[in-house]
């Protein structure tokens, strides 16, 4: 038995014959469900990495690698590993691409998020509920500020920059911020949840917002 295995699960059943003949011979694969799940041994090993890669990236399906753990916990892997190729298959829906790894390491907060999704809508929409009462136009354009705000540790020249706005515009915007959310702004521990919930409402939505919101108001 190896000392360290990592799962990497395939969302593609129609893989598996070409899945085990490319494998290194310590790899195993068998379907569970309806994925491909791949046990590989030392996955942190010199070229394992590149050659998942290689191999997903052949096959032209999304596929999601697990975290490296002793193989009494593959099972632990293999749920990493589910996850992340849930995070592959958006990427693919989204992006049109096709055979792209994503590794659960690397995108934990994702994953994190992702497990239970009913708790992390409450945090949205509890901590950003200022926001909430605002007309849609003026409601994206202070996600856009507030997230730009957060992300620019509240540096004004840049918050204006970032958003592509003057710094008067990006002045008063800021004001209504601090008229919505009061002394919130200036807690580190709730401006660390008022990101986390711009993030969990909708991944990305704060940047996407900069676009549109980049106009005066």
């Amino acid at each position: 038995l190896p000392r360290s295995l990592a799962a990497l699960a395939l969302g593609d059943a129609g893989v598996l014959g070409t899945v085990r003949a490319r494998l290194p011979p310590d790899a195993l694969a068998d379907m569970i469900g309806d994925v491909v799940c791949v046990l590989v041994p030392d996955p942190d090993g010199p070229g394992r990495r590149a050659e998942l890669e290689r191999l997903t990236a052949r096959l032209e399906a999304p596929a999601g690698l697990g975290t490296t753990v002793g193989w009494p916990d593959a099972a632990t892997s293999f749920a990493r590993a589910l996850g992340a190729l849930e995070l592959a298959r958006a990427g693919q829906a989204g992006d049109g691409g096709a055979g792209v790894l994503v590794v659960a390491r690397e995108r934990a907060g994702e994953l994190l998020l992702a497990s239970a999704p009913a708790l992390v809508r409450e945090l949205a929409e509890d901590r950003l509920r200022p926001l909430a009462a605002l007309s849609p136009g003026s409601r994206k354009r202070l996600t856009a500020t507030l997230h730009a705000w957060l992300a620019e540790q509240g540096r004004l020249t840049a918050v204006a920059a970032r958003l592509g706005i003057h710094p008067q515009t990006a002045r008063y915007r800021i004001a209504r911020l601090r008229e919505l959310f009061g002394p919130a702004l200036e807690d580190p521990d709730e401006r660390f949840w008022l990101e986390l919930a711009l993030r969990a409402g909708d991944p990305g939505d704060g940047e996407r917002a900069v676009s549109s919101a980049a106009r005066p108001g």
